[in-house]
């Protein structure tokens, strides 16, 4: 499963995994945003 994670412009951290696959083959993104890195692999789950 391929992760990024980003530092945006705004300060805040955003980090894009890969959901699923949609029915035409091409992958479904999702996002998760938080303050800093910890606070976003909190959120993680899988």
């Amino acid at each position: 499963m391929k992760e990024k994670i980003y530092l945006r412009k705004d300060g805040r951290y955003s980090l894009r995994y890969e959901k699923g696959i949609r029915d035409d083959g091409s992958i479904h993104y999702g996002y998760i945003y938080g303050k800093d890195m910890k606070e976003i692999l909190k959120k993680k789950k899988y």
